[in-house]
């Protein structure tokens, strides 16, 4: 995230990383956003850190700290675990973390500061929006009620009812269930999986800056599209459409 920041701080807003796909976003050209979910919307890191470290105390293996496991969000379940139990087979695993889960992970989920101001903008400039997402899709709704969101969505696309990110499929579907096509639609993440899934759609990916995923894949990426946040990213759509 802070290089993001340090970035951002050297140039200005309408310079920034600007690349093709802000370009397209400024041209109003879009009309559609699929959202990820965490890092982007919301952080629902406590319960993902406390649904983690239950696996882990009841497959006797050692509990992890917060900064170790954030880097994972956003991943497949199993690479997580692949690391941190890799001698418990996943179909151990899998039951105690959707037991665990079930409990805590809307509970504690909060919106990130910005992403209300962020979405009611958007949705009152007539942009379509749909959340695709590696969290499986009761949680989702789950977040979705909790927050009075409903109207807002059009579609939502959850990790159970596709191949997970890096693969395209929770992009793809997302942009069926909303109707639209690859060149009317960007997509909003946070992490290198984001990206690649996206860029496996065929769709314009924009990144913000979280505190989840891996830094250096992202930097490491060619000619990646960013924003310094959710606001900013809304004002580009709202400014150049609705301007």
């Amino acid at each position: 995230m802070q290089s993001f920041n340090e970035q951002s701080s050297e140039q200005s807003s309408n310079e920034s990383s600007d690349g093709p796909v802000l370009a397209k976003m400024r041209s109003g050209s879009i009309r559609s956003i699929i959202f990820d979910l965490d890092g982007v919307l919301i952080d629902s890191s406590a319960g993902i850190v406390d649904s983690t470290n239950y696996v882990l105390r009841n497959v006797d293996c050692t509990e992890r700290e917060a900064s170790e496991i954030k880097p994972y969000i956003g991943c497949p379940l199993p690479l997580m675990f692949s690391d941190f139990a890799p001698e418990v087979d996943y179909e151990r695993i899998r039951p105690l973390f959707k037991e665990r889960a079930r409990e805590v992970i809307v509970q504690t989920s909060e919106l990130l500061p910005l992403a209300l101001e962020a979405l009611q903008r958007l949705q009152a400039a007539g942009f379509e929006m749909a959340i695709g997402s590696t969290k499986i899709r009761a949680h989702i709704v789950g977040v979705i009620d909790k927050f009075n969101l409903g109207d807002i969505f059009k579609a939502v696309v959850g990790g159970d009812e596709a191949q997970p990110k890096p693969a395209p499929d929770i992009f793809q579907l997302a942009l069926e269930r909303l109707g639209s096509t690859k060149e009317t639609t960007v997509v909003i993440g946070d992490t290198i999986n984001d990206v690649l899934a996206a860029e496996a759609a065929g769709i314009p990916v924009v990144v913000v800056a979280s505190e989840f995923g891996d830094p250096k894949r992202l930097e490491a990426h060619p000619s990646l599209s960013r924003v310094d946040d959710l606001l900013h990213f809304a004002e580009i759509l709202c400014g150049s459409n609705h301007g």
